[in-house]
Parts: C-alpha cells; sequence; structure tokens
C-alpha cells in the first residue's frame, strides 16, 4: 500500500512539473518585435510591453567615459620607510660602511655634530613638502596623495620635484654654512646622495588606473528609460529618428536577452511561490493537519489554472477565469472554508499579473463564489450541471453591473457579455469534470457523489451480503443509519459514514454462519470449538472485509473503516468462556482482541459505537427510554474505558451528542407495539392493548 501511495506522489509531482513548465512556457517568450522604418506610418498607438533603457551612441559614450577618467587624480602615495632611511643613513654617517666612506679623507674630517643637525633639519623640511622625483612628467596641477588609509587633495606646485629637491639642498647648506663654503659643498653633497635618489612621494599607476577604469564604468551607457505601458509612438504618425531609436533599443531588448526571460521567470513565480505559501498557510491554520497529498492537489489546480489562462489569452480569450473549478473543486474533497480560500486567492493571482479594471476582479470572485453555491448538490450528477449555471450567473451578475452602470451603456454589448461568461463557463465545467477524475483516480479523495453511488442498495456487493449473510446485512443498514444521523450533528462525512456502515461487515459473507445474526433457529457452530479458535474466526472477518473491499475498489477511507470499527476491543464472551477452561494462563489476553488498529478518525468512531450499541442493543433489549440512554451509556463508556476513542479527534461534547441521537434513533427502531390477540380470544381492547418492548416479547416466546 505504502509503495502504491508513493507512486501515486511521484506521478502526481511529474504532472505539476510538465503543468508547470506549460505554465512558464508563454511567460519565457518575450514579445514580438517591432518592424519599422524610419518615414514609416504607425497605423496605430505604438506602447512599450516591456521597460527597457535608451542606449547613447557610442562616440558620445567613449567621449563622457574618457572626460571622467580625465576627471580622475594621479595618485601618489607616501613611502613613510624612506623618511626613515634618509634619516637613518645621516646617523650612519660616522660609520665605517656607510655613504661617508666614499668622500675623500679631507672631507670626511668636515663632518661634525653641527653638520649633521643641519642635515637632519634639511630632510625635516623636505619630509614636510614631499618630494616626488617624476613631478614634471605629469600634466595635472593637483594629485591626490596616500597615507596608509587617509587621502589628501594636494597642488603639485606645493610638493617639491627633483630640481626643486636640488636647488632647495643648495640653498639650505649656504644658509646654514655662510662662512665656510667647504662644509656648505660638503653638505650639498651628503643630502644630494641620500635624498635625491629616494623619493617619498611614489606614483601609484595601478590604483590611478583602477579609478580611472571605474569612472568609466560609472558613466551610464543609457541616455534615458522608456517605461512599460509608455507611448513610443502615436496612431497615424511617422517614424521620426528619435522614436526609430526606441524601437530599435527595444528590438535589441527583446532579442535573446536571457536576462528578460530570468526576470520575467522571477517577477512571476515568486508571486506565484508567495501565494502557495500564504495558501499553504491558511490551509494548515484551518485544518491543522494538512498533508501532503492535499497541498499537491491545491497547487496542480492552481498551475492548471494558470496555464488554462495564459494559453487562452494567447487566443484573446480574455474573459475565462478558473476560480470556479478552482473553489469548487477544492470545496468537494478538502473543505469548504477551503474552497472559499481558494477562489479569493485565485482571484487575486489572477487579477495580479495583468492589472485590469476591479470588473476582473469582481468577475472572478463571483465565478468562484457562484460555483461554491453547488456544493449541497454535488452528491448527484446534477451538482455538475447546477455547478455550470452558478458559475455562468456570477459571471454575468459581475460584466452586468459594470456594463448597466457605463455612461454609454449600449443593449449590443449584452449578447457579447453572455457569449464571454458561456465560454467561462463551459471551460470551467470541463476542467472540473477532469480534477474530479483526477482527484479519485491521482491523489486518491473520495467524492460525496461517490460515497453516495457505493451507499446503493443495489450495487453487487451489497446484493451480495443480503443473499449470503442475511443478518449481517440488516444490521449493516442500521448501523449505517445511525452512524449517519450521529455524523451530521457532530460535523462528520454523512455520506463516509453511511457507505462505511453498509460495508462494514463485508468479511461475514466468507463464513456467516458463525455469527450470532445469521444463526436464526440453527445450531451454534461455536458450542463444538475452543474460545480462541472462535476468537480467531471472529477476528478473521476484518481481515477478510479488507480483502473483498480492496478486491471491489472500494475507496480507502472505506477500508481504513473496515479495518478500525472494531478497533482492538476484547471479544468478552469468548474471554469469559477461556478463563473458565484449564489453559487459560497459557493463552494471552492479545489473542481475544480483534488485530485494529484503533479508530484514527470521527468517522471510524461513529461506525464503532453505531455497530456496538446497535447489536447490544437488539441482543439485550429495553424497557423504557431512561433504560435504553443507561444501557447505550454504559456500551459507550467501556469503549472509552479500553481507550479505543484515544487516537480519534472525539470529544466529550461529541459523545454526549452521539449517545442522544443513538437513544433517540433505536426508540424510533425498536418502539413499543401494540399486542394482537387472534379473534376467537379477543376480549375487550381496554384489557388486551398492553405495550411491550423486544425484552417483553422475547421473554414470552422464551
Amino acid at each position: 500500500m505504502r509503495r502504491k501511495n508513493l507512486r501515486r506522489l511521484l506521478l502526481a509531482a511529474s504532472v505539476i512539473a510538465v503543468l508547470a513548465a506549460l505554465n512558464l512556457a508563454p511567460l519565457l517568450a518575450p514579445p514580438p518585435k517591432m518592424e519599422y522604418a524610419e518615414g514609416d506610418v504607425v497605423e496605430k498607438d505604438l506602447y512599450a510591453p516591456i521597460p527597457f533603457p535608451l542606449p547613447k551612441d557610442s562616440t558620445r559614450l567613449v567621449a563622457e567615459q574618457d572626460s571622467a577618467a580625465a576627471g580622475v587624480l594621479p595618485i601618489l602615495t607616501l613611502k613613510e620607510e624612506v623618511e626613515t632611511q634618509w634619516r637613518q643613513t645621516l646617523r650612519d654617517l660616522r660609520t665605517s660602511d656607510s655613504i661617508a666612506s666614499e668622500l675623500p679623507l679631507e672631507k670626511r674630517e668636515l663632518l661634525s655634530s653641527k653638520l649633521l643637525a643641519s642635515a637632519d633639519s634639511v630632510v625635516e623640511v623636505i619630509s614636510s613638502q614631499g618630494y616626488f622625483r617624476e613631478k614634471e612628467d605629469l600634466a595635472a596641477r593637483k594629485v591626490v596623495i596616500l597615507m596608509e588609509e587617509v587621502e589628501i587633495g594636494e597642488s603639485l606646485d606645493n610638493i617639491l620635484g627633483f630640481w626643486d629637491a636640488d636647488t632647495l639642498i643648495e640653498n639650505s647648506a649656504r644658509r646654514h654654512f655662510t662662512a665656510d663654503k667647504q662644509r656648505a659643498a660638503l653638505l650639498t653633497d651628503i643630502l644630494r646622495r641620500i635624498i635625491l635618489p629616494n623619493p617619498n612621494l611614489v606614483y601609484d599607476s595601478k590604483e590611478t588606473e583602477a579609478r580611472r577604469e571605474a569612472a568609466r564604468n560609472s558613466v551610464s551607457p543609457y541616455e534615458g528609460f522608456v517605461e512599460r505601458g509608455k507611448l513610443i509612438a502615436e496612431a497615424n504618425s511617422r517614424i521620426d529618428p528619435l522614436t526609430l531609436k526606441k524601437i530599435t533599443a527595444l528590438n535589441a531588448e527583446i532579442e535573446g536577452n536571457w536576462r528578460l526571460k530570468l526576470q520575467l521567470f522571477i517577477r512571476q513565480n515568486l508571486l506565484f511561490i508567495l501565494i502557495l505559501l500564504v495558501l499553504g498557510l491558511c490551509l494548515y491554520l484551518l485544518r491543522r493537519e494538512l498533508k501532503v497529498r492535499e497541498f499537491l492537489y491545491v497547487t496542480m489546480l492552481l498551475v492548471v489554472g494558470f496555464a488554462a489562462s495564459l494559453i487562452l489569452r494567447r487566443f484573446s480569450i480574455w474573459w475565462f477565469v478558473p476560480t470556479g473549478f478552482l473553489a469548487l473543486a477544492v470545496a468537494m474533497f478538502i473543505g469548504p472554508l477551503e474552497g472559499i480560500l481558494l477562489a479569493g486567492i485565485g482571484s487575486v493571482l489572477i487579477y495580479l499579473p495583468w492589472q485590469t479594471e476591479p470588473e476582473f476582479l469582481l468577475y472572478a470572485l463571483l465565478s468562484g463564489s457562484g460555483a461554491l453555491l453547488a456544493l449541497p448538490l454535488m452528491h448527484r450528477r446534477i451538482g455538475f450541471v447546477a455547478a455550470f449555471g452558478f458559475i455562468l450567473g456570477g459571471g454575468v451578475v459581475a460584466r452586468g453591473i459594470f456594463i448597466l452602470t457605463k455612461v454609454n451603456f449600449s443593449l449590443r454589448e449584452l449578447p457579447m457579455l453572455g457569449l464571454e461568461a458561456g465560454i467561462n463557463s463551459v471551460i470551467n465545467f470541463a476542467l472540473l469534470a477532469a480534477a474530479f477524475f483526477a482527484a479519485e483516480r491521482l491523489f486518491g479523495f473520495t467524492s460525496t457523489l461517490s460515497l453516495t453511488e457505493l451507499a446503493d442498495l443495489n450495487r453487487p456487493m451489497l446484493k451480495e451480503l443480503s443473499l449470503k449473510a442475511t443478518g449481517t446485512y440488516h444490521h449493516s443498514i442500521l448501523v449505517g443509519s445511525l452512524a449517519e444521523r450521529a455524523a451530521r450533528v457532530i460535523g462528520a462525512n454523512p455520506a463516509l459514514v453511511l457507505a462505511s456502515g453498509y460495508y462494514h461487515d463485508i468479511g461475514k459473507m466468507a463464513k456467516p454462519q458463525y455469527f450470532i445474526e445469521n444463526q436464526l433457529d440453527e445450531e451454534n457452530p461455536h458450542d463444538g470449538l475452543k474460545p480462541r479458535m472462535s476468537a480467531l474466526i471472529l477476528a478473521n472477518h476484518v481481515k477478510k472485509g479488507l480483502i473483498m473491499a480492496e478486491r471491489c475498489r472500494l475507496p480507502r477511507p472505506i477500508r481504513d473503516i473496515v479495518a478500525q470499527h472494531h478497533g482492538t476491543t476484547r471479544m468478552e464472551y469468548f474471554y469469559r468462556k477461556h478463563l473458565e477452561t484449564k489453559d487459560a494462563e497459557s493463552v494471552p489476553e492479545e489473542v481475544f482482541r480483534y488485530p485494529g488498529p484503533k479508530p484514527q478518525t470521527k468517522e471510524a468512531a461513529l461506525v464503532m459505537l453505531a455497530d456496538s450499541v446497535e447489536a447490544a442493543v437488539r441482543a439485550h433489549g429495553f424497557t423504557d427510554r431512561e433504560d435504553l440512554e443507561r444501557f447505550i451509556k454504559e456500551i459507550m463508556d467501556e469503549k472509552i474505558s479500553d481507550g479505543q476513542l484515544d487516537e480519534c479527534p472525539f470529544t466529550t461534547a461529541d459523545i454526549h451528542e452521539v449517545r442522544k441521537v443513538f437513544t433517540s434513533t433505536l426508540i424510533g427502531i425498536f418502539h413499543p407495539r401494540i399486542s394482537y390477540e387472534k379473534k376467537n380470544n379477543a376480549t375487550s381492547p381496554k384489557k388486551n392493548s398492553k405495550k411491550s418492548s423486544p425484552a417483553k416479547t422475547r421473554k414470552k416466546r422464551s
């Protein structure tokens, strides 16, 4: 069974993927190109079907990029380690391996502390101004100096070039040693050797080119932007150069533009996915137990609806909205509230992408709401015809409201209104029939219509039951009727309960004589069997029932109730009889319990309670209403105390309501009757008008 369900889910996922591809195909196909030449006359207004940029001429674009790059100032990097090297070299002049060793001996003897101090002050002046050796090679008169993470704009005139630094060194040396020309010349020579080959400002060509390239790229290649829906050319006008430029830009944007396709894909599907998530959240809040197949089913319906809308719009069928079939297909198999929710969400989904008039949104809402009016009739085939009529009526009302309120209203519009609404109804009708088939065959849902047909007493399985196990047949009819009335009170599915009540004991057809309701006056075959064997025979009717149900292709919900209608109840009569035997301790109690599982739904619990109560009341009888109420309460309390209702959503209020329904129904079925005497023994009617219950009648017969 699990493999079968897995195959169904995989098939459903595959169908959804295919339908999604069909749905997205129209979106990924760009609008057709416009073919015009300069001087052509435009026959109708031309609007931009998509937003697109208007590119600049290549000559203009290059000029603007060059201008932007030229505006970037050269970058000079400050090398602080060079300044440190200058000072360190001055301090090392007295060592043997310094540049002083390269000087003649007579010059080395002129080195003094004053000379070194003077050299240090000159280095300080050059460091503060900055020394850039290639100053004369730059055309720009301003530069940007990078100092670690700080940028400073500076005029190139304030920075020392090669000849500026050389002149500054010579003048500073003369100023420090005005009267000593030899030491002035020595200081000049030393500073030239230390500073001039090693500038502390260096041109950063890599950073400068990077910034110029960034400036070029920052120039927009477009001179404007044309919004979607913007008028490009008026009807009966000629194509001028500017208009031709716009048309050329539009065609270039459309032709082979994968980005445009991707944008269309994302724009449409983000909305689609968002709405699906909202729908899933709403379904979860409504049900708290949303199943995967239900979400897949709703997703498939939405995809089919969208695909149908897009395809039909290609053929100019604008007034088709799938909300009618969406709402009814969901309401039939998941719930009315979910159907109302999908009608609203489907209307928004259809309305938003095209952003048409509010009339279209009202048209979608009334078509979906109208379809839901047919829901009470969907247990019969006439319900499909009613759905067609209600969808048609909703569309006509919506369109009629707007047409009748128009200033220039014309009666000629009414036939077209009816035709458009009729086409919408026909397509919704066809999609609803397809959704009905897919829900039952592909997703395993069961409709009220199918359940009603299965509850037909002329069905072959029920006919066979009436012939092979007459007592079981009549018991099943009563169980179905009893449970159906209770289902209507507590909000369960009446059609499912009725059909399940009819089929819950079909397994007894395998050995009908072993069940008390079919024995009549025959000998009881259990008298010659051990209690353990009798228990196995009774429990086996559940397994046989499941086999027969699968063979007849009964829906999964009915098969589940066949398996759960006894839960794990203990067969009390045979268990107590077993306790009186010698091997009472060798056989565990589980042998005398039904295999289960326990009821998982309200419907399964109702069939279990109706089955137990009907059989017990028929066997036990009752004297009056109070006796019946007490007896039914005892039976239901036994089921509760045994934990048989622990796994289904049955509440205390539900149990109270079910007990009341069972009491009133069984009073009507087993009501007291007047006891009539034969004519030759007739006496006064007053003496013989006594009432007798099933219990009293049984006492008389015994």
